[in-house]
């Protein structure tokens, strides 16, 4: 983790594991987002849909957090029109 100040994890149980070997500094992202009933203290949810974006804001309204915006794309730039060679 030398230099590295963001690191981004499944889910909230793996960023509270790692939080105590990261500085105060670290910033540690929540792929998962804000599930019911998880403890996000230390963490940042990467919100997935606007009910997590709506629950997060209503549980933790001062909090931070981060979007994530599903471009279409996949992985392999593979749309279904295309054929695989």
């Amino acid at each position: 983790a030398a230099g590295a100040r963001h690191f981004f994890v499944a889910l909230a149980a793996e960023g509270r594991a790692i939080r105590p070997l990261l500085g105060d500094d670290a910033s540690i992202f929540v792929l998962s987002g804000l599930m019911p009933g998880q403890d996000l203290t230390g963490l940042i949810p990467v919100l997935n849909s606007a009910e997590q974006f709506f629950r997060d804001r209503a549980l933790r309204p001062r909090g931070g957090f981060a979007i994530q915006l599903d471009s279409g794309m996949n992985r392999l730039r593979r749309t279904e029109h295309m054929q695989w060679i």
